[in-house]
């Protein structure tokens, strides 16, 4: 059976309620907005260290490609960020070699989270793949004067 809204006193109790909550709803993911855009602006631009698990949609709309923070199963999770929100693709997606790293303890095939036994072990793997994904856009160009540079 349908529920019906009327004008008694539970349905506009019940309204009150889900506004209420839509309203905290909307102040938590501000707040959560705001935390990550901190964390981006003390980042190298490429992987943002988050001090816990905070929503981090906010940073597809940066040049920040993956996010680690620490996992509440243990461990470090390293997520590759989607180019928009709500988007099931990645950036730069974390290949299944990266299961072979030291310390990674669970990489997903659809290429979106791997899991590190420590912090540093994670953002030594992001950092690798973003070098990988950069590679021939970065690739060192000759001295000087020692001819043309590679296009």
């Amino acid at each position: 059976t349908a529920m019906f809204l009327g004008n008694d006193a539970f349905s506009r109790k019940f309204i009150h309620s889900a506004e209420i909550e839509y309203a905290d709803h909307a102040r938590a993911l501000q707040h959560a907005e705001e935390v990550a855009k901190e964390a981006f602006s003390k980042s190298d631009g490429h992987i943002v260290n988050l001090d816990t698990f905070t929503p981090y949609e906010a940073l597809s709309r940066t040049t920040a490609e993956f996010v680690i923070f620490e996992s509440n199963r243990g461990g470090y999770n390293l997520i590759a960020i989607p180019p928009e929100p709500g988007s099931f693709e990645q950036k730069i997606p974390i290949p299944n070699a990266v299961k072979h790293m030291h310390g990674c303890t669970f990489c997903h095939p659809a290429h979106f989270i791997a899991v590190f036994e420590t912090k540093e072990q994670a953002n030594a793997a992001a950092e690798a793949l973003v070098r990988e994904h950069y590679k021939d856009i970065f690739r060192e160009q000759p001295e000087a004067g020692g001819g043309e540079p590679e296009i």
